[in-house]
C-alpha cells in the first residue's frame, strides 16, 4: 500500500454510520461518503492512563452515488496526491506509457499493488459495482 495513505481513527458510533462485521465501514453525509479500508487495530493509553483499543482506516470520500470505480478512483487520488480527475487522468496515461516502454517497473508494480489492495478491501466491505 502507499504511504500516503494514512489511517485516521475509525468513528465507533454516530448518525448515518454503517457497519458490517462489527466495523463501520462507511459515514454518510448528504453529497458523499467517505469509506474506512484497511481497518487496524491499535493499543493506546488513555489520559487516565488505560489502555483501550482503537480502529484505524483509510479514510476515503466518495461523491454519491458511490460506485466501485468512483472509489477507486479517489484512492489513487489520495495515494498519489492527484488534485483533480484531469491529474488522474494525466497520471494514469504517464504510468500506462511507462508500462509499454518498460520504464520504472517498481512504480508501476507500487501502483497495481495499490489498485489491487483498493479492489480487495472495497469487496470486503461490501463495494462491489
Amino acid at each position: 500500500m502507499i504511504k500516503q495513505l494514512s489511517k485516521e481513527v475509525v468513528p465507533v458510533s454516530g448518525a448515518n454510520l454503517v457497519f458490517k462485521n462489527g466495523l463501520c465501514v462507511a459515514a454518510e453525509a448528504e453529497k458523499t461518503v467517505v469509506l474506512y479500508l484497511g481497518h487496524e487495530n491499535e493499543t493506546v493509553t488513555g489520559e487516565d492512563g488505560q489502555e483501550c483499543t482503537i480502529t484505524r482506516a483509510v479514510a476515503v470520500e466518495v461523491e454519491k452515488p458511490v460506485t466501485r470505480a468512483k472509489a477507486i478512483n479517489a484512492i489513487e487520488r489520495i495515494a498519489y496526491g492527484l488534485e483533480s480527475v484531469e491529474h488522474l487522468a494525466s497520471f494514469n496515461a504517464a504510468l500506462a506509457r511507462k508500462s509499454r516502454m518498460g520504464e520504472d517497473l517498481e512504480e508501476v508494480q507500487e501502483h497495481d499493488d495499490t489498485i489491487a489492495w483498493a479492489k480487495q478491501e472495497l469487496t470486503a466491505i461490501g463495494i462491489t459495482r
